[in-house]
């Protein structure tokens, strides 16, 4: 099953944009779409026992394109996500899936 985690908005800055999510999501894998080009650098994962995983892409993703699957060593439950990259001439949605 693929389920949208959250959406996110990257400007043009050099900070990660917060994705807190109301409830946990319990995933294996997580992968990205942006709604807009956009450049991004990594995904700073936080699980529910507040442990954390950094996943690089460091890849331009176009308009309606995804990345690949990126996968945990198990299924894990996630409670929120920080996107860090750049747009550019405006804001980009960048939509996270997870899947189950």
């Amino acid at each position: 099953m693929r389920s949208t985690i959250r959406n996110s908005y990257l400007e043009n800055a050099s900070h990660g944009a917060d994705i807190p999510l109301l409830m946990c999501r319990r995933v294996n894998a997580i992968k990205l779409k942006a709604d807009r080009d956009a450049y991004v650098r990594k995904v700073k994962v936080t699980f529910k026992n507040d442990e954390t995983k950094t996943i690089n892409f460091y890849r331009n993703i176009k308009e309606d394109a995804t990345t690949d699957w990126r996968k945990f060593a198990y299924k894990r439950c996630v409670k929120k996500l920080e996107v860090f990259g750049e747009s550019k001439n405006s804001s980009a949605g960048i939509r996270v899936y997870g899947r189950q």
